[in-house]
């Protein structure tokens, strides 16, 4: 709290349509500004999840006990002072490849290393590097023991210039961080945790709270950008991200803004506040090391009016680290505007939906308009202001710095601000920034208490004459004297008046139909609108077929587009889209008109039925269908947890080939609940079952080997075989073939195609078949006569 005319709190970062059609907006990006795609790849898991769990031992366990009273005395001086609280605070650690952990070695000559960490109390940890470096190749995860929370992969494309990394914050007080290596790059990674994170207060929560008010720990009155409110600023919302600051040994919370700059060239400039950057008390400044670590998350908001039960992979779309380019420096707003203006060292992918938010810097007092923000550190939020700004001093010592601002109720609430929201934009009715907020009294106890927002006109020029001082240097390079600027996704891009791409060709890569609807997406990169284009499509390079769109699309949007439907075999096949012809005209950029993709057609067998009821612990289930090179091809999870559980049903389509089923419980007891136990079962297109919970209570994962073997190509059905009957599917060892007088022989194979029995069978119309010494696993009945064969899937549940 502070001190002005008026009792105030700060805003302190320390405390804790359609989107599908913007994917694409930023691919031209690339060729004015150097990127590095720095997000995690969540499409891989730790090797460990993939591999049987005997291969190996428990992780080393390091713990790292923290001195919370002493702790709390430096908070109670602190907040009492006035400073803004953290919210976690480091201990020294010296943990490397080298000198910490366990290494298990793979079959494929790869290896893993593993470590537990612990703090014991902590809310969340977070471990920060001062080496960090992975070889392409390798991948390196951190997830807690349940395995309910993953962050990762980071990969090669994660390094650091300077070394320093930070893998973000992890609920709980105990994580484990696991790095693989390929035989190919062995021991060429250099991973060293020097500080660990222990965040002790003010930690917003994973999951749903007690009181239902979602999972995070910002004040009931708050209102989702997702609620009518924010109808009419879902550009603008993609331009805020939370800000997790890092100064020395201390963690804080701040809001922050993509912002636009009159060059248009698409660099990654955050707007945010000057006490997330200054200790407003001491002055001190973070360290350019320190800012290396400052982790920006996009997209932390829910995606609809409600709250989400639990933050899922909501924070997984981070950036980490920033350069400095200018600040108040003003401890706070004492003696300026209040704004620190920052460059993240590589550019937000598209999948994060980034919005380059435009400005005024006209010193003129709005009438309305809002502001979007992550009140403490919780999902992103909006607050309505509907009375004109005022013109204040915050400090006292310089007049007319601030905008002073009182928030209106609206139908889902009386949005305000809390800590963790400073630094963030107020917009007027021109969706233009117009200030970044330093504090105020707002809360849901008094939301017509005022808050306080350094004006953009005096971040401009008005806190110094040198560039590391004033906005106009960097969002106006050459000086051209605008006042306004609009925002855009992709500013850098527009180059052309009709420029017309495909962005994408067919998502899906198998049909289990021979009836076959392809989808491509249309993207407009030129500053014109498109309202028609040609599009010309070739399957397999046979000859070309021809398409005409209309309709309405502005400047650096898309469209997904569905082509007229095709009759194909089973197989794989190729498409090629090619646009012309953009409004009718010339497209003054061919080199992206064309684009190709591969899919494949699958016979109707591979199709699979999957049926999941989750039981009343929805939360901890969660699973995935991988193939032979663990590509993730279907995933789900984690589900809501109810009494009477979740039923899911999906279809499968799968090409020839085997596949791996896993389920992963984070309680460790399978799907077997408090008081209501769930339930799986993946079957083919006969019917049969394929995998299922063996037991109910698998313990923490459960993995099911599922393959959609080839056509042995041997003659025609002779249909004297169609009626034979294997029982029981699953067996224990011992199956009773019948109807079989058509057969003359049998031919059992494993799933990956081994012969394991073969007999004579003629003149029989039943028997036995004693598979009991085999592993547990899939294994292919093959029934031959002179006429044809059959091959029938069975289920092996030896418990070998």
């Amino acid at each position: 709290m502070r001190n002005r005319t008026t009792l105030t709190s700060n805003k302190s970062h320390l405390i804790s349509m359609n989107l599908h059609r913007k994917l694409t907006l930023l691919l031209f990006s690339a060729v004015l500004f150097s990127v590095s795609y720095a997000q995690v790849d969540q499409q891989i898991r730790p090797k460990s999840f993939l591999i049987s769990a005997k291969l190996f031992s428990s992780p080393a366990v390091l713990s790292y006990p923290f001195d919370l009273v002493s702790a709390s005395e430096l908070d109670h001086r602190e907040d009492k002072a006035g400073h803004m609280p953290i919210f976690a605070r480091s201990v020294p650690a010296d943990i490397s490849l080298t000198n910490s952990g366990t290494w298990t070695s793979l079959p494929d000559g790869g290896r893993v290393w593993r470590l537990m960490v612990s703090s014991p109390g902590a809310l969340a940890l977070i471990p920060c590097y001062d080496q960090f470096f992975i070889p392409t190749g390798a991948t390196l995860h951190v997830y807690t023991p349940s395995r309910d929370e993953v962050i990762g992969a980071f990969t090669s494309i994660n390094n650091p210039q300077d070394g320093r990394y930070n893998t973000g914050l992890i609920h709980g007080d105990v994580c484990i961080i696991e790095y693989y290596e390929p035989s190919y790059v062995a021991g060429l990674g250099r991973i060293h945790l020097n500080e660990l994170g222990h965040a002790y207060r003010m930690v917003p929560g994973r999951k749903e709270t007690q009181s239902g008010l979602g999972f995070g720990g910002s004040e009931s009155c708050e209102v989702n950008v997702a609620c009518p409110e924010g109808a009419n600023w879902q550009d603008q919302q993609n331009a805020i991200v939370r800000i997790m600051v890092k100064t020395g040994p201390n963690y804080g919370w701040c809001s922050g803004s993509m912002v636009n700059n009159a060059n248009q060239d698409c660099t990654p400039y955050i707007l945010s506040a000057d006490h997330c950057y200054q200790n407003d008390i001491t002055g001190q400044i973070a360290p350019t090391g320190d800012l290396s670590q400052w982790m920006f998350y996009f997209q932390f908001q829910s995606p609809t009016c409600a709250d989400p039960s639990s933050q899922g992979l909501l924070a997984n779309n981070f950036m980490t680290g920033a350069t400095f380019c200018a600040a108040s420096l003003d401890t706070g707003g004492n003696s300026g505007s209040d704004f620190v203006l920052l460059k993240l060292n590589s550019s937000p992918p598209t999948s994060y939906i980034p919005y380059y938010a435009g400005w005024s810097n006209i010193n003129t007092p709005s009438a309305s308009g809002v502001g979007i923000h992550h009140p403490d550190a919780d999902i992103k939020k909006i607050s309505t202001y509907t009375t004109p700004l005022v013109s204040v001093s915050w400090g006292g010592e310089v007049a007319n710095t601030h905008w002073q601002i009182l928030w209106a109720a609206t139908t889902d609430g009386h949005g305000v601000t809390e800590p963790g929201s400073s630094g963030s934009p107020i917009f007027d009715p021109n969706l233009h920034i117009v200030g970044t907020l330093t504090g105020g009294g707002s809360d849901c106890t008094t939301p017509n208490n005022n808050d306080y927002y350094g004006k953009f006109s005096y971040h401009w020029t008005s806190n110094g004459s040198l560039s590391d001082k004033r906005l106009q240097n960097w969002l106006d390079p050459f000086n051209t004297g605008i006042q306004t600027l609009d925002g855009a996704y992709g500013p850098c891009g527009a180059n052309f008046s009709l420029d017309a791409a495909i962005g994408s060709v067919q998502q899906d890569s198998a049909f289990c139909s021979s009836s076959v609807s392809l989808t491509c997406t249309l993207v407009n990169f030129g500053s014109t609108t498109l309202t028609s284009d040609s599009l010309t499509f070739m399957i397999d390079g046979a000859m070309s077929q021809q398409m005409l769109w209309t309709g309405s699309l502005a400047s650096f949007h898309s469209i997904q587009i569905t082509l007229p439907t095709q009759s194909l075999s089973p197989g794989t096949h190729t498409i090629t889209v090619t646009s012309s012809a953009p409004n009718g005209g010339v497209d003054a950029n061919p080199a992206n008109n064309s684009m190709t993709n591969s899919f494949t057609v699958v016979a109707s067998s591979g199709e699979y039925s999957f049926y999941l009821q989750t039981g009343d612990q929805g939360s901890q289930i969660t699973w995935e269908l991988t193939d032979a090179q663990s590509n993730i091809l279907y995933s789900g999870g984690s589900y809501a947890d109810t009494h009477q559980g979740q039923t899911i049903n999906e279809s499968w389509c799968l090409p020839t080939g085997c596949y791996t089923f896993t389920i992963f419980s984070g309680t460790d007891n399978g799907l077997s609940g408090n008081n209501l136990a769930g339930t799986f079962m993946i079957t083919d297109n006969s019917g049969n079952i394929l995998a299922q919970p063996s037991p109910v209570n698998f313990g923490a994962q459960q993995s099911s080997l599922i393959c959609q073997p080839q056509s042995l190509g041997v003659k025609n059905i002779d249909a004297s075989l169609v009626n034979i009957f294997i029982y029981p599917n699953p067996s224990t060892g011992i199956y009773t073939i019948s109807n079989i007088q058509g057969a003359t022989a049998l031919t059992v194979t494993d799933a990956l195609g081994r012969i394991v029995l073969a007999s004579e069978i003629k003149g029989q119309t039943t028997n036995q078949v004693n598979m009991s010494g085999e592993e547990s696993g899939i294994y292919f009945f093959k029934f031959s006569s002179d006429q044809g064969s059959i091959v029938k899937k069975v289920i092996l549940s030896s418990g070998k």
